[in-house]
């Protein structure tokens, strides 16, 4: 039993006495909830409770999603839906890649679905209309574990529809598909900052509902795992981004080639067989059958091959379209989240992403010692003629179209401490991430990305962080984060002075009132805030400047380009007037967001207009406003110095409960339109000194939910592990009133089991084991896990020293 395991963590041992399985809620006066349990276990089981409290909705259907039963309680109209997912095995994946995940993983997905079956089971009524409990209960684990894939299948399946173009025929198939809109990331070292703190933020833009739904909680396990507070996306056990105590880390969207469309070529002398190289050979043919609510049960066909993925609709009776999801054999989500989750240092966090489960993402992490990091994340293979790939259907008839090897974690771009003391990634290519990166576009697959985008937001966000120097501080850089300037502006400003010159000298009948709208422009900063009446104008003249002229690049427009500006300005005043009566018409006024019949205005751009502050929707005539459905949908700014607690700042447009009744159903939204960032409360003592509610529970519900039934936690059981550090021996005490098998075991931080021992049955009493660590291994912390009766009863860190 010499054994011991290696693990990235640099903190000391959790106290030895056991506790009973225990959670507490806190709600602080926003109801964020800091959930606090002995080990990651009991805060899943109080995450997953607290999120079907506040939005019971978005955790069920998630669920029906991934596993392919929305159309068992909502009817026919969710059959697209259910074939989709059903054709690509998640659900069995999602089970499959459980029983291979380590203890941690498992058991803290089990206390997921432990809390979601206790809520359920308690409050059958908060269930969504037609969703019975007899029905729907009890979850698993391993259902839980197949919504870490919902995001990368919409995300996917939109890839391989843009490549299969018109081919594409498979009907009702984009119900939980999500659009990739704009997001913004950056960090600054601590030598950059007056404080002498490192500072990130995160700020997906993304839509305000479906599968991008945001959630804020900080979970705290006894044990000293977690300390993690930041933005989950409603139904998801592990969090989209946020900090701990330690570190801090984002994402923004990148374009990873993670999907293609094959034409399969179909051998007229044997069913069910495809043609490739001119060797025939079998698809994999299975059937499943989809109950549907009110409707006959549908018996689908689902038919795959290895080399091209699934099949996806016929195009003639000779061809037919298959679908290549880079998702297929992967795991899901969970198991990546809850180790970066767990990461104290940007090395841990590294080696977390290792694991490449996540399918895309740029990624910018730093620690509280000012180490910082960006990744270029991303899955994808190798192909023969990777621009071929990204443009349209490959034919699946040759092997020269096949995938290759996939492109190693170790090759992707990545960039770490930057000279500049700074990085960000505002959906740009990585190689204008900071100054000098180090690598340029020759240097990157297009398996991985393609083109060479530097978009506005990223250049604004380049620019200001260079403007503010050395001496950032938290102030500027809220500034930075809430930008709402609109850089093309700057270049059709100087163009629209020429262009007044120009009408006046051609004598323009409506030269005053030309002028006087073009003035109110030159008195303007090019900021869309909610009180400018200018970026009202200026929005309404984009809209009506002719759609061949580069209206958001004026420098190369000429004589009659610039004739139609002034046209266009004078329209555009036309129609303001005569929509809203008034030429002096607040961008808040017109571009805001509604719930529950409240309007709330919004400062920000648009999607022709990108700002850091963004709010994208559409103009709507019946109210003549432009109702915002997507932008900054989870906004944290993070301060992050060694030997200090965190803080944050955060700000979202949903209140934390989808419940119009409850008080925080609007609450953030008004301090959204406000463009106010909150400070979060992150240490025990700020978030009890502002507790609304306390809630507390005996984690004894069995994983099924069934009858909230005892689980097999031995009562009358303790353990101790001493001496604490470790130089030479450790010594493991059980102690039991009944005969029981013990089993310990030892795991890395990465979950891998090290090695292990059975014992038993013991006989009742007081029993001492001695353990003896290799020589060879390393100085660091470890982890030994106590199984009683097979079932797992103490998670224990030890730190081994030399």
């Amino acid at each position: 039993m010499n054994k011991v395991f290696y693990c990235f963590f640099n903190v000391i041992i959790f106290a030895s006495t056991i506790f009973a399985a225990s959670v507490e809620i806190v709600r602080d006066t926003f109801s964020v909830p800091h959930i606090i349990g002995d080990t990651p276990r009991e805060c899943a089981y109080g995450m997953a409770v607290a999120q079907c409290r506040d939005h019971p909705k978005n955790v069920v259907d998630n669920i029906l999603i991934a596993t392919g039963e929305m159309a068992r309680f909502y009817g026919p109209a969710f059959v697209g839906s259910d074939e989709k997912y059903r054709m690509f095995h998640i659900r069995q994946e999602a089970e499959h890649h459980l029983q291979e995940a380590p203890h941690i993983v498992s058991d803290y997905l089990e206390g997921f679905a432990a809390g979601v079956n206790y809520y359920f089971n308690k409050f059958p009524e908060k269930l969504p209309s037609g969703v019975d409990a007899a029905e729907f209960l009890p979850v698993t684990a391993a259902d839980c574990n197949a919504v870490g894939y919902i995001y990368a299948f919409a995300q996917e399946w939109q890839r391989f529809r843009k490549d299969a173009g018109d081919l594409f025929r498979l009907s009702n198939a984009d119900l939980d598909g999500q659009a990739s809109y704009m997001s913004n990331q950056w960090t600054v070292a601590p030598w950059r900052t007056k404080d002498g703190a490192g500072y990130l933020l995160c700020d997906p833009h993304l839509s305000f509902n479906g599968i991008s739904d945001t959630w804020e909680a900080h979970l705290i396990s006894r044990d000293g795992l977690l300390d993690f507070e930041g933005g989950f996306f409603r139904g998801m056990a592990t969090p989209a981004m946020g900090h701990n105590r330690h570190l801090a880390w984002s994402h923004t969207s990148n374009s990873p080639d993670f999907a293609d469309a094959y034409i399969v070529q179909l051998d007229p002398d044997a069913a069910d067989h495809y043609l490739i190289d001119g060797e025939s050979r079998p698809f994999r043919v299975e059937r499943d059958t989809i109950e549907i609510a009110g409707a006959e049960d549908k018996i689908i066909t689902i038919r795959s091959s290895a080399e091209h993925g699934v099949w996806s609709s016929q195009i003639d009776d000779h061809s037919v379209l298959f679908a290549k999801l880079e998702l297929q054999g992967k795991p899901p989500l969970t198991e990546q989240g809850l180790y970066m989750m767990m990461a104290n240092s940007v090395a841990e966090f590294e080696a977390a992403m290792s694991k490449h489960h996540y399918y895309k993402w740029n990624t910018v992490v730093q620690d509280d010692r000012g180490e910082m990091l960006y990744i270029y994340n991303g899955r994808a293979h190798w192909r023969s003629d990777p621009d071929a790939a990204r443009n349209g259907p490959l034919d699946g008839s040759t092997s020269a179209t096949l995938w290759g090897e996939q492109i190693p974690f170790e090759q992707l771009p990545r960039i770490e401490n930057p000279a500049g003391g700074y990085l960000q990634n505002c959906n740009d290519a990585p190689w204008y991430v900071t100054d000098d990166p180090g690598f340029g576009k020759n240097d990157v697959p297009i398996e991985l990305y393609k083109g060479d985008g530097f978009g506005e937001r990223g250049k604004r966000a380049t620019e200001l962080l260079h403007l503010g120097g050395d001496t950032l501080d938290v102030a500027y850089l809220k500034k930075v984060a809430l930008d709402a300037k609109i850089s093309a502006w700057d270049s059709i400003h100087p163009v629209l002075q020429l262009a007044v010159q120009e009408s006046a000298a051609r004598g323009y009948s409506r030269q005053a009132f030309a002028e006087s709208l073009a003035q109110s422009l030159f008195n303007w900063h090019g900021y869309a805030a909610k009180e400018s009446a200018e970026m009202t104008l200026f929005y309404a003249w984009s809209e009506f400047v002719p759609g061949a002229l580069n209206f958001y690049d004026a420098r190369n427009m000429n004589r009659t380009d610039r004739e139609a500006l002034i046209s266009g300005l004078v329209t555009a005043g036309d129609f303001i007037r005569a929509t809203y009566d008034s030429l002096n018409v607040l961008w808040g006024d017109i571009h805001g967001y509604e719930q529950d019949g409240i309007w709330y205005p919004l400062s920000g751009g648009l999607g022709v207009f990108p700002t850091a502050r963004l709010g994208r929707g559409s103009y709507n005539e019946a109210s003549g406003r432009i109702h915002v459905s997507a932008g900054n949908v989870f906004m944290m700014l993070i301060r992050l110095k060694a030997g200090e607690s965190p803080k944050a700042w955060t700000m979202k447009p949903h209140g934390q409960s989808t419940d119009p009744a409850s008080p925080h159903f609007a609450d953030l939204v008004a301090l959204y339109s406000a463009d106010s960032l909150r400070q979060t409360f992150y240490d025990k003592a700020d978030f009890y000194a502002n507790a609304e509610s306390i809630e507390k529970y005996d984690v004894r519900t069995n994983v099924t939910g069934q009858n909230s039934g005892q689980t097999n936690v031995p009562e009358n059981f303790n353990i101790r592990l001493w001496p604490n550090p470790v130089h030479s021996s450790i010594y493991v005490q059980l102690e039991s009133t009944l005969t029981r098998k013990f089993e310990i075991e030892l795991y890395n931080i990465l979950g891998q089991r090290i090695a292990g021992s059975s014992y038993g049955p013991v006989a009742a009493g007081q029993h001492t084991f001695h353990w003896q660590p290799k020589r060879e291994m390393p100085a660091g912390v470890y982890f030994i896990k106590v199984r009683v009766d097979n079932q797992l009863y103490a998670n224990r860190k030890i730190c081994f020293l030399r």
